[in-house]
């Protein structure tokens, strides 16, 4: 399956700081590079973006055209928080420990791109635990533009639903069957390091939850209240990752994990793995609308189910 975007101002930035010498053929990564030169050229030459002259008036249209705004962008840092450096600090069992793609110099990006799929993506499930009260979110839901993995993992499917919504898909009935989910506070709050959202009262004012029991259609009580904590209760956790190994990020390719671990000894309880690939679109006029494919096998849950396939919630299935 392929489709059609726009490429995500941080991935392009990425690819333009990664430099590779030596190659003969231009890499995908290289056309990029290009795209982006071309996109500083045409920005110097209108003067307009970091090009912008300081005595611009306020509302002249070089200062409010912000197409030129990807020149600005910068890769954020996965390991600038405590809860990213921990996550990237996570070992999985071997052999999943290490890279079973080796990539070979003139390999086609497409060529590179399947073998990954072949061979390090899917699911894996290690060890289950049942009648599990609570669990872990562990990383905070910071917003795309400063996330450490802002390069991949909040634009897609697998993460945008962690980083907002977890405490609803997994403490709200009836698709959430936890008593409560923890937290590391938003980078925007205040007050003890950790945010706990459990099961209580209905929240007043709020809507009620559109919901599915018995394969139907259902609306009931927002029952997801929350509290600051300095002490966790939870045991077990969940947190994601990016893959973004050097001659992938050549190749416009990027991957992802979402990890389930023990937090008594950090052991990995299950994991699933998967890769996105862009490539510029030669049949558009715009250097900045891209294909791009992705492989997700075998994942036939949303993270919330995959983590409580994991991790058994006490609360039964409604």
């Amino acid at each position: 399956m392929t489709n059609k975007t726009w490429l995500p101002g941080t991935f392009m930035c990425a690819l333009f700081c990664l430099h590779l010498n030596g190659c003969n053929e231009p890499t995908v990564g290289q056309q990029f590079r290009d795209i982006m030169a071309e996109i500083d050229a045409q920005c110097q030459k209108k003067g307009i973006g970091p090009y912008l002259k300081p005595g611009e008036p306020p509302r002249s249209p070089k200062r409010t055209d912000s197409s030129c705004g990807i020149l600005k962008v910068k890769p954020a840092d996965p390991l600038a928080t405590e809860e990213g450096r921990f996550t990237y600090s996570i070992q999985l069992p071997p052999p999943h420990d290490k890279p079973k793609v080796v990539y070979k110099k003139g390999v086609s990006a497409e060529a590179y791109f399947k073998e990954l799929c072949e061979k390090e993506a899917g699911e894996w499930i290690f060890k289950t635990a049942e009648g599990v009260e609570g669990v872990f979110q562990g990383r905070r839901n910071n917003p795309p533009s400063q996330s450490g993995d802002s390069l991949l993992l909040y634009q897609l499917r697998e993460a945008t639903e962690m980083r907002q919504t977890m405490q609803d898909r997994l403490v709200q009935p009836y698709q959430g069957r936890f008593n409560y989910m923890e937290r590391p506070r938003d980078a925007h709050e205040t007050g003890a390091r950790y945010v706990r959202f459990f099961r209580g009262t209905e929240v007043p004012g709020h809507y009620k939850w559109p919901t599915r029991k018995d394969g139907r259609l259902a609306y009931v009580a927002y029952i997801v209240n929350r509290e600051q904590t300095d002490a966790l209760k939870s045991r077990y956790g969940f947190t994601w990752r990016q893959i973004a190994r050097k001659d992938m990020l050549e190749n416009a390719i990027v991957g992802g994990e979402t990890i389930v671990y023990d937090r008594k000894n950090n052991e990995v309880l299950a994991f699933r793995r998967f890769f996105y690939r862009y490539w510029p679109r030669p049949d558009s006029r715009s250097s900045r609308l891209v294909n791009h494919d992705f492989c997700r096998p075998r994942f036939a849950d949303a993270p919330h189910q995959f983590v409580q396939k994991v991790i058994i919630p006490i609360n039964p299935v409604e």
